[in-house]
């Protein structure tokens, strides 16, 4: 080699062998963070499947995979390839390794409203830690759009993050959003969905429900109106939830019912429509015993985590306030649950969210 730039060219030609126990074809597309040793962060970097190694295979202990990265994906991982192998070499360490896990997607939080006091009130040190923690993507949901415009100008510098357009069935705004407002909001490239919107009977006892019915029908016609799926919220209104689903043809856009605590039922309505069903913290909750074993039967191409950030943190971060970086806690809850590693988990729950939400952007293939 005529040079370390050159070595760190011919490395980035070379498929790499990742290890997974996940089932994959050749050429399949795979998204993964990449981590030198002794890094902190990790560099997002897209490739293809070029080759399958089980378990035992050629001496190998490891089941794995060999990924062959794009060339629009070698810039940034090879500046960190080559600042690692001059460290290396100067260092006179004679080993370096590579590592990779699969990004993990936080498909709810509010970002806007997240506890920046552990960040020194600094949202773009909640944003770092979050990547360097291995949430390579989030989506951003709206509850009011009074907070609406500050919320999208507080994410836009950050193409990890999609947001969506709604308001809670809880929420007291001066005025009814109708399916104009929201699919005009709709229009712009980051909204990838609308929501989060739904019924709650938990929280509006002794108020007249039809208010919220009205809200949640204007939320599917503008879903419908613009071809994004909803985000749907539902407590101790099941039946209501379901008819009005099924009346308004919300089927034709799909979506998710976030942060399920409800019946087996309903989750088997729910997915007899199309809908996924999305888990939270409350999963790794002691007593969440029946919703665990309910999380295990939901199929593993219907399956999304979440944070519901800045509520309901998971074990073992209850008592604080929730943020991104902790739904690696309901990846990992829920892969034990289904007896599977938990990397193979996010990943599936990673290809669900952008199948899902068809609008949002991988980061690193932008």
């Amino acid at each position: 080699m005529q040079s370390l730039k050159d070595y760190c060219n011919y490395l980035m030609r070379l498929p790499w062998f990742i290890p997974t126990h996940r089932r994959y074809r050749i050429g399949d597309e795979v998204f993964l963070l990449l981590r030198l040793m002794d890094e902190p962060e990790l560099t997002p970097i897209a490739g293809k499947i070029v080759w399958l190694t089980p378990a035992g295979a050629e001496g190998n202990s490891l089941a794995g995979v060999g990924v062959q990265f794009g060339a629009q994906d070698q810039g940034a991982a090879r500046r960190k390839l080559e600042g690692y192998l001059a460290d290396t070499l100067t260092s006179n360490r004679l080993t370096h390794t590579l590592g990779a896990t699969i990004m993990l997607v936080d498909s709810h939080c509010h970002l806007d409203r997240v506890d920046l006091e552990p960040y020194a009130e600094e949202f773009h040190r909640l944003m770092t830690e979050t990547r360097a923690a291995g949430v390579g993507h989030m989506l951003c949901v709206s509850i009011a759009l009074e907070r609406y415009p500050r919320m999208r100008e507080l994410v836009d510098p950050y193409p990890q993050v999609s947001v969506s357009v709604g308001v809670h069935p809880g929420e007291q705004g001066r005025r009814e959003p109708t399916p104009e407002d929201l699919s005009a909001l709709a229009r712009d490239a980051r909204t990838v969905a609308i929501g989060e919107t739904g019924l709650d009977y938990y929280r509006s006892q002794g108020d007249d429900p039809g208010r919220q019915h009205q809200r949640f029908r204007n939320h599917i016609a503008a879903a419908r109106s613009c071809g994004k799926p909803l985000i749907i919220h539902t407590r101790e209104a099941r039946e209501d939830t379901l008819r009005i689903l099924m009346e308004e043809n919300a089927r034709d856009v799909g979506g998710v019912l976030h942060c399920f605590t409800e019946t087996w039922e309903m989750a088997k309505a729910a997915l007899d429509m199309g809908l996924y069903i999305a888990f939270s913290g409350i999963v790794t909750f002691k007593t969440a015993d029946q919703l665990r074993a309910m999380a295990a039967k939901v199929p593993l191409d219907r399956l999304l985590i979440e944070t519901d950030s800045p509520y309901l943190a998971p074990v073992p971060h209850r008592g604080k306030p929730n943020e991104p970086k902790f739904v690696a806690a309901v990846a990992q809850c829920l892969a034990e649950r289904r007896g599977m590693p938990a990397d193979e988990l996010a990943a599936h729950t990673r290809d669900n969210f952008f199948r899902l939400f068809k609008d949002a952007v991988p980061a690193d293939s932008r």
